[in-house]
């Protein structure tokens, strides 16, 4: 299953870089710019399990005279459930048998400006809870919409989905950044 959203996820993809290698760079804004500080945060659906909080922060360097940018991400999901035991015996054990579930993912970002503004990323990482018993791969894809507050403060609309092997989240996100 994760193999084929991550190959669906790259297909989806793939035009925007072909479109944004085609037009004139010095569109973008970050054309005279080193790195972004972002941040993301909104509600996230984990599939099967419910609603949690997401973070998610991000250090991109641009990568001069092109439309690309590569860093470093981190995510968190803020307390979403997870039932022990109903799976496997379909039964409802209330919300004792809810624990809270926190995860955590550091990823390695690549983020590809499509047009002035509008960007695709995509951001293969670890995942882990907050015990780190056990890491499992991940992958994320976003697409953000970035206006220009003033020359280095942007902020707009984002969504994200990421999957690992035991889940899939999906999240609206308001997305600010800081541009030196």
């Amino acid at each position: 299953m994760i193999k084929k959203l991550m190959l669906a996820s790259i297909i989806v993809c793939a035009p925007s870089v072909t479109h944004a290698q085609e037009h004139d760079h010095k569109e973008h804004s970050h054309e005279d710019k080193l790195m972004e500080l972002g941040v993301s945060i909104g509600p996230s659906y984990v599939l099967d399990r419910g609603f949690a909080l997401s973070v998610h922060s991000h250090l991109v360097w641009f990568i001069p005279h092109t439309p690309v940018g590569l860093g470093v991400g981190y995510e968190r999901l803020f307390g979403f459930g997870h039932d022990h035991g109903a799976e496997d015996h379909g039964e409802d054990h209330g919300a004792e048998a809810r624990e809270q579930h926190n995860h955590n993912t550091i990823s390695f970002v690549s983020q590809m400006w499509v047009t002035h503004g509008w960007s695709f990323v995509l951001a293969p990482g670890i995942t882990f809870d907050d015990n780190a018993d056990e890491l499992s791969a991940s992958m994320h894809v976003e697409t953000v919409y970035e206006f220009e507050l003033t020359d280095n403060i942007h902020l707009g609309p984002a969504f994200e989905i990421a999957f690992d092997k035991d889940e899939i989240h999906m999240t609206p996100a308001l997305h600010g950044g800081l541009t030196f």
